[in-house]
């Protein structure tokens, strides 16, 4: 194959907004609340139920009826009798009676059916009233939104035992080269190990993909078609690593554009120029640099923001701060 000369330098931003009209979510699934952590809802989660469902106890303790502890003090202890009070612990129900909780750190027992209180009770102290976390129908979480650990809570709590989510994008990861080898053992001059497409496999996962990695690919033109149009037929996004390039040996951008359709190739970025951005039969089929640093720029930039778009969630914008160079 004739070197490829010339690589264009597209602006970053329109070429990838370009790029990413044409992606869209890949359908929706429901599945149990608690594997959820991680996906992206596709619909908003409302409260099925109040949390709590009913008034608890916030403390152990004793529930009391507030107006019966106005007296109370230091000076003059009050003395509450079996009637006046109820042994309770955390999140045990508060009988209709009583609208307040005194922790048991401050009851001193005088016998099983008598205490004495220092303080007086407020209403409803340390007491998780009806809907204090959680109130019944208001929405719990967003659509486009990624489950955290910390949102699982609320979604239980709120009687969501099941959620409808984005599907997660099937990615294939093919490694390239000669020159690449998979184990310490195969090392020798003009051998390099490969390990660009394993810190991508970790990303996919991160980024709410599912990876699919294949083996070293041998830069023969013929194999390395096979393996792509494996690679599409079984999988939704296709990333290529290494061959972006001019090299004689850089198929990848030709072979993408006999397949399917080649948008862009070369990006106006430093380092990650050589990138190629194409689709074939109507999936991203994304071309990476070989060099580490700008491998893992691309896949950041591009290949997270395509994850993102096919997961559903809107593309989160990292923190920035401003600075004076020295």
């Amino acid at each position: 194959m004739e070197r490829n000369t010339y690589i264009e330098n597209n602006d970053f931003e329109t070429a990838l907004g370009k790029y990413l009209a044409e992606i869209f979510p890949l359908g929706t699934e429901e599945i149990c609340a608690e594997n959820a952590v991680g996906r992206v809802t596709a619909k908003a989660i409302f409260a099925k139920y109040c949390d709590p469902t009913y008034n608890a106890s916030a403390m152990d303790g004793i529930a009391v009826f507030s107006q019966d502890t106005i007296s109370a003090s230091e000076i003059f202890p009050l003395t509450l009798h079996f009637e006046q009070f109820e042994y309770v612990n955390t999140g045990n129900a508060i009988d209709s009676k009583f609208d307040s909780v005194i922790m048991i750190e401050d009851v001193i027992v005088i016998d099983e059916k008598t205490v004495q209180i220092i303080a007086p009770s407020r209403p409803w102290q340390h007491i998780r009233v009806i809907g204090e976390s959680v109130v019944a129908t208001e929405m719990v979480l967003p659509s486009h939104h990624k489950i955290r650990p910390i949102d699982l809570g609320a979604v239980l709590a709120s009687g969501n035992e099941t959620v409808i989510v984005y599907k997660m994008p099937k990615v294939a990861i093919l490694p390239t080269g000669n020159e690449m080898v998979e184990r310490t053992s195969e090392l020798k001059v003009g051998k390099l190990m490969e390990s660009n497409t394993r810190v991508f496999t970790a990303l996919v996962k991160e980024y709410g993909g599912i990876p699919n990695r294949f083996s070293i690919i041998n830069d023969e033109e013929k194999l390395f078609e096979e393996t792509i149009k494996n690679a599409v037929e079984k999988n939704d996004i296709v990333v290529i690593n290494a061959g972006s390039s001019a090299g004689t040996k850089d198929f990848t951008a030709q072979t993408i554009a006999k397949l399917g359709f080649v948008q862009t190739h070369g990006l106006a970025i430093k380092p990650g120029k050589p990138t190629v951005l194409g689709y074939i039969s109507g999936k991203p089929v994304i071309g990476v640099p070989g060099y580490p640093v700008s491998a893992y720029i691309v896949f950041d930039k591009v290949v997270r923001t395509v994850i993102e778009k096919m997961t559903g969630l809107h593309s989160i914008k990292r923190e920035t701060v401003t600075a004076t160079l020295t």
